[in-house]
């Protein structure tokens, strides 16, 4: 509970110096960076993608490029999409739902 308090609070202070889209890269970098230390810790390797699932996962970054807010409920253009358990490109949950 500490630690998710204390992350809101960096979270909060970091938004307040600096851009929203600098702080998620550096969030994710961290992050990224945090379990690779912890996979090697543990003597694992990240995961082996096929050429289809690596095909499917560009297909989807280049897809949800620049739709990452959620759209206000009743609105029609809803374009974010998301990797279903398959592996497949599927449309995202809308908010109202």
């Amino acid at each position: 509970m500490a630690v998710w308090r204390l992350n809101l609070s960096v979270l909060k202070f970091l938004l307040g110096q600096f851009d929203p889209m600098s702080v998620s890269v550096a969030r994710m970098v961290v992050a990224a960076m945090t379990l690779e230390a912890l996979l090697r810790w543990r003597g694992r390797s990240w995961p082996q993608l096929d050429r289809r699932q690596a095909a499917m996962l560009l297909l989807c970054m280049l897809r949800c490029r620049g739709s990452s807010t959620k759209p206000e409920c009743g609105s029609s253009s809803s374009t974010s999409i998301t990797l279903n358990r398959g592996g497949h490109c599927a449309p995202a949950q809308s908010p109202c739902q």
